[in-house]
């Protein structure tokens, strides 16, 4: 596993301006977030981020939050053909693997599938700023988020609640 480790992705500066960051922690593994003005400017909207690794993951997952327990996570995995993506939104509660939360407002946008044997989702989450567990400041100058992933065999699951 590459384990739980904060990523400084959030470096929100002047509210003018929409944050975006990007992390690449191992070979085509990839997490990305922009934070637009006007989220950034009101502390509360649309938020978007994008999650990539090769099919040869297991899942990945991007959560906001510094640890596991607590965090609003986002896994993702490939689907029971191999051929799309299953997004699963989980809530960690503490070292284990997380629930499923059903109360998160997430849709896939255009982009999001397998090709050339790289899953990828391009997520807008649209009530990112608090969850059961926690909150983020979206109009703050840094926030923390954490990442994770699996290498091995694809889970190849429709299953938002799949076992990781």
């Amino acid at each position: 596993m590459i384990g739980y480790v904060v990523a400084a992705l959030l470096g929100l500066g002047s509210t003018a301006y929409a944050s975006i960051a990007k992390t690449c922690p191992s070979t085509n593994v990839c997490y990305s977030l922009n934070i637009p003005d006007t989220t950034a400017s009101s502390g509360s909207g649309d938020v978007y981020f994008q999650l990539s690794a090769p099919t040869t993951y297991s899942w990945v997952s991007l959560g906001q939050g510094s640890r596991m327990a607590g965090s609003n996570m986002f896994v993702l995995y490939t689907n029971k053909a191999g051929t799309n993506v299953t997004l699963s939104p989980r809530l960690g509660t503490s070292y284990a693997q997380p629930n499923y939360n059903s109360a998160a407002k997430v849709t896939l946008l255009d982009g999001t599938g397998v090709s050339n044997g790289i899953m990828t989702a391009n997520v807008k989450c649209s009530n990112c700023q608090s969850w059961s567990g926690g909150s983020m400041d979206f109009t703050s100058s840094s926030g923390s988020w954490i990442y994770a992933g699996q290498p091995g065999s694809p889970l190849n699951s429709d299953d938002t609640s799949a076992s990781i």
